[in-house]
C-alpha cells in the first residue's frame, strides 16, 4: 500500500500532509477522517515527552526480566543436572 520513501519526501503516502488523504483510501480506511493520520501509532519511548509510557515501559522490562533470567538460571542447572548426573560440589569422601 505505501512506497518505500522517506517520509520527509513530499512524494511519499507516508509523508505529514499526505497521510490523511492515503489512510482514507479503499486499500486502507475506507471514510476515514483526517484527524485518524494525526494519531501516533507508535509511542515514543521519551521521558519528556510521555512519562506515563517510559515509567509503564521501564517497569515491564524490570519484570520481564526479573521474571525470565531466574526461570533462565533453572533451566539452565536443570540441563547441568541431566547432562552430570553425578557431578556434586561436595568432596567425595
Amino acid at each position: 500500500v505505501h512506497q518505500m520513501l522517506s517520509h520527509e519526501n513530499p512524494e511519499a503516502s507516508t509523508y505529514r500532509q499526505n497521510r490523511g488523504k492515503i489512510c482514507a483510501t479503499v486499500d486502507c480506511h475506507p471514510n476515514a477522517s483526517p484527524q485518524l493520520a494525526k494519531y501516533k501509532v507508535h509511542a515514543e519511548f521519551n521521558l519528556e515527552q510521555s512519562p506515563g509510557h517510559y515509567y509503564f515501559t521501564v517497569f515491564f522490562i524490570i519484570l520481564t526480566g526479573g521474571t525470565l533470567l531466574p526461570l533462565m538460571g533453572i533451566i539452565f542447572l536443570d540441563v547441568l543436572r541431566r547432562f552430570f548426573p553425578n557431578a556434586s560440589l561436595k568432596g567425595r569422601k
